[in-house]
């Protein structure tokens, strides 16, 4: 519909973009390294960001973490050898949790960069892990959902799908909800490992599932947002998009934003699915959203110049 193709401030819409990083760290065969900047306006616990985009809403914001700058490197410790990785990681309560595509994840001290434990899984990940409570929680390319103990690293408990896992996870109120290749989404007990249910969603889902008090939002690769009820799994409501999900949906303030492989932003009622506004992001979307002070800030790939840029969407 033409009324899609307005951006939140309607036709007049600013956009302001400013070049970006090329993105996560790949450097294949070489041994990889996590660097840390330090900044005395961060404190243990202000800073946490215990799983992808922050929290199950996919904010993409800490509202207690403030950066003063310059920043300096406070330390830097290896985290792999002969592979990549491309997954952020969580930080709680002092403990930086690292995963790669060498199959392992590592916890790291904040303060000093000392590992803590390693826990080597079957498959390979690049997913960021989640914690909550006492347990970090990751899955991998097995097929398995695991939970360690946070604090040393033994195995809890793993929850094996038997298909492939490109989503992170997310966790509220004490279940873990994610999505596996063949397009199923589960919920987990967190505490037992224990199905909560599991809903077969056609579809190939590298779009990890956001969650509010009422759904469990996930896009799909053959163009599909789905919402889904969060206590029952049964079906909410389904959109097409007519365009591959990769990035994450994000909830805020009663939408549920979500980009495209075709470089719109698009925006949903999280109850009913019914577009609000679209916007034309210039470039194909494949990562995370973050909102924060009446502002969109999202990551656009230029395919063919191999670079990215942040377009950011001011409020009216």
């Amino acid at each position: 519909m033409e009324s899609e193709r307005q951006g939140p401030c309607g036709r007049d819409s600013r956009r302001t973009n400013t070049r970006a990083g090329l993105g996560p760290l790949a450097v294949p065969g070489l041994a990889l390294a996590l660097t840390i900047a330090a900044t005395n306006a961060l404190h243990a616990g202000d800073a946490d960001w215990p799983a992808y985009q922050h929290d199950p809403l996919h904010s993409g914001y800490n509202s207690a973490a403030r950066l003063r700058l310059p920043l300096e490197t406070a330390w830097t410790t290896p985290i792999g050898n002969e592979g990549w990785t491309s997954a952020s990681p969580a930080l709680a309560d002092g403990t930086i949790y690292a995963s790669g595509l060498h199959g392992e994840l590592r916890a790291i001290d904040r303060a000093t960069g000392a590992e803590k434990w390693r826990f080597a899984s079957e498959g390979s990940s690049y997913l960021v892990p989640a914690v909550s409570g006492n347990k970090v929680y990751f899955a991998s390319t097995d097929g398995r959902l695991t939970a360690l103990d946070a604090s040393i690293g033994e195995l809890v408990w793993s929850f094996e799908t038997g298909s492939n896992i490109h989503t992170s996870p997310a966790i509220r109120d004490g279940t873990v909800y994610f999505a596996s290749n063949e397009g199923a989404v589960y919920a987990v007990d967190a505490q037992t490992g224990a199905l909560v249910w599991r809903r077969a969603n056609p579809g190939y889902v590298l779009s990890s599932p956001a969650v509010d008090e009422a759904r469990v939002y996930i896009g799909t690769m053959e163009g599909d947002l789905v919402a889904l009820d969060r206590s029952t799994g049964e079906p909410a409501w389904r959109v097409s998009l007519g365009t591959r999900i990769r990035s994450a949906p994000t909830v805020a303030g009663g939408s549920v934003l979500v980009g495209g492989q075709d470089g719109f932003l698009r925006a949903f009622e999280s109850g009913t699915g019914n577009p609000l506004w679209s916007f034309d992001c210039g470039a194909p979307l494949f990562d995370g959203l973050a909102v924060a002070s009446g502002a969109v800030v999202t990551i656009t790939a230029h395919m063919l110049r191999s670079a990215r840029r942040t377009s950011l969407l001011r409020s009216c």
